[in-house]
């Protein structure tokens, strides 16, 4: 079950989070496209 969906500012208004909402229960979250990408991936340790 999707529960919240992150969207770009492109997907903004009251409208697409009314219809997301009726077709899902979803809870939308607009945010800013720099916003979407801040996470890194760390590598694992090597054991020696």
């Amino acid at each position: 079950m999707v529960r919240t969906m992150m969207v770009d500012s492109g997907y903004t208004g009251q409208n697409f989070a009314n219809e997301i909402s009726s077709l899902t229960s979803a809870k939308v979250i607009v945010v800013k496209r720099n916003e979407l990408h801040q996470s890194s991936v760390i590598p694992p340790t090597v054991a020696h």
